[in-house]
């Protein structure tokens, strides 16, 4: 038992983490061969999974290059500036602290997944790593621009515990690539004992889901124990359905990696004070600012009348334009701004009867029952950029 108190240095957790990421990334080649083998097999394969796998390579390269090459050096310093001036002890490394520190790292990333999840700046960056409508392993390395930055605030208190940093990144490499072969359709669940402990391939995917009973599910890293503490926990049951509920439909690796910034930029834009801001930022995803907020009885805030509030609602119509027609959500019109909305999803949390309204042109702004009284005082040019950024909108602009 000498070996759990031995000493290791930081040179030798280095080479761990090192070793850890040449071995990791071949087994991830592998589950990716097999995975494009199943594929090729069962005719499934198409240009557009492809250029999603693509996509998810080009958009880590540049995750990595933020990562180490902008913020690298203020990444280590942070652990170490907070473990050599407040640390409140200091853990001897070794097998047992070593292992200790994975477990606490495990619980800080459960708290850091919940918080992209559950935040407006979060889930900005976060719903990148969702955005793909498929799950494969490329999906794993599908990063935004700011998620290596919430790692340093919730592991810092390691550090301050008196953790080695290097023993910290350790823990943090290694959360994240157990995580890497759960993104898989290959493997179903697993026995039980080890489903009940450990997260698995089966509920990573439910965490995937945009099903209404698997969202913001399943958030732990190697153990699922949190959310079964934490009452996070969703088993998998019926076929999941990946991406995110306003879907992008794009294999644009800029749009990709940019889309939640500028959505999120977007709800900045329509805030009117200082807490509609700390709102946008910190409050769920679906809050909006008051100007943009819909209520159950149909109408705006006290400036419905003004050029500021329609730009507001053709905002509201650009956040509704990743339903899915597919799905079943909307049937294209016929003619002019008629919709029909299906139950299925006119019941769908935070859709209200305002967008049934706006949707079905219904919605008397002016008088009249016509949605292009909506648009009136809104100039050309912002309509154009509007019908660009929503493509999957275009036809409610007919007429």
């Amino acid at each position: 038992m000498e070996f759990l108190t031995a000493a290791i240095s930081e040179y030798e957790v280095y080479d761990w983490n090192m070793v850890l990421d040449y071995w990791m990334f071949l087994v991830s080649l592998a589950f990716l061969g097999l995975e494009a083998v199943r594929l090729l097999l069962k005719k499934l394969m198409t240009r557009k999974l492809l250029g999603d796998g693509i996509t998810n390579f080009v958009v880590f390269y540049a995750f990595i290059f933020i990562y180490y090459v902008a913020l690298g050096s203020a990444y280590v310093a942070v652990y170490y500036f907070f473990f050599e001036n407040f640390r409140v002890m200091t853990i001897p490394t070794n097998a047992w602290s070593v292992a200790l520190c994975v477990l606490l790292a495990d619980f800080a990333y459960y708290w850091e997944h919940r918080f992209t999840h559950r935040t407006g700046i979060g889930w900005s960056t976060h719903t990148v790593h969702h955005s793909s409508p498929y799950l494969n392993i490329s999906v794993a390395y599908r990063f935004g621009p700011l998620d290596g930055i919430f790692p340093v605030i919730f592991s810092t208190p390691l550090a301050i515990t008196g953790f080695n940093p290097f023993v910290i990144f350790f823990a943090e490499a290694l959360v994240l690539q157990y995580q890497t072969p759960l993104h898989t359709e290959l493997i179903g669940k697993l026995p039980k004992p080890i489903e009940a402990i450990f997260n698995t391939p089966s509920h990573h995917r439910v965490h995937h889901g945009s099903n209404p009973q698997y969202l913001d599910k399943n958030y732990g890293g190697i153990l699922i124990v949190w959310d079964r503490i934490f009452g996070t926990f969703a088993e998998e049951k019926e076929k999941v359905v990946y991406g995110i509920r306003n879907p992008i439909h794009s294999v644009n690796p800029f749009i990709v990696f940019f889309h939640g910034l500028s959505r999120l930029g977007d709800k900045i834009r329509s805030s009117n004070s200082f807490s509609d801001l700390l709102g946008c930022l910190f409050k769920p995803p679906a809050w909006r600012p008051a100007e943009t907020r819909i209520h159950t009885s149909g109408v705006l805030p006290n400036r419905a009348s003004t050029a500021k509030t329609k730009w507001a609602v053709l905002l509201r119509l650009k956040q509704l334009r990743g339903i899915e027609v597919a799905r079943g959500g909307i049937e294209p019109p016929t003619r002019g701004f008629s919709v029909h909305c299906s139950a299925d999803w006119a019941t769908w949390p935070g859709f209200s009867e305002f967008d049934r309204q706006l949707l079905s042109g219904t919605f008397d702004l002016t008088g009249k029952s016509r949605t292009t009284e909506l648009y009136k005082d809104i100039p050309l040019p912002k309509i154009f950029i509007a019908i660009f950024c929503c493509p999957s909108m275009h036809w409610i602009f007919l007429d």
